[in-house]
């Protein structure tokens, strides 16, 4: 068995039993597969970087689990055919490292591209 993570986003103008519905089919699956879930979290609607299938928004999910590996694209198959999923990331992860909670997901680091000037600056230096 394997760790994963799958974080998910559910287009923004469904209600609440479709989404409930698509939370529960994620878990399902899971489950159907033999995987053992671990830890669920709601990270609410939120805006998205860019515009993704004409939706400006999104619920976003995560769920931690275990996998077979064996099991691992058979999963990511059926996310892909659930049409309310706009986007989906699935990785492997270490058991012991806590996830984001959602008060913080804000407050996670970011990474600025350096600007050209400097990047011009330090390849003349070398």
């Amino acid at each position: 068995m394997r760790d994963y993570e799958l974080t998910w986003i559910l287009k923004d103008k469904m209600d609440d039993n479709s989404k409930e519905g698509s939370i529960e089919s994620v878990k399902s699956l899971v489950s159907d597969l033999k995987g053992e879930s671990v830890i669920f979290t709601d990270y609410g609607m939120r805006n998205l970087s860019y515009e993704i299938k004409g939706n400006k928004r999104g619920h976003y999910y995560m769920i931690r689990f275990s996998l077979d590996p064996s099991n691992a694209q058979e999963l990511e198959n059926k996310i892909y055919a659930d049409r309310n999923i706009i986007r989906h990331l699935m990785i492997i992860i270490n058991r012991f490292e806590a996830p984001i909670s959602p008060e913080k997901i804000d407050d996670s680091p970011t990474f600025k591209k350096p600007s050209r000037q400097k990047a011009e600056q330090s390849s003349v230096q070398d």
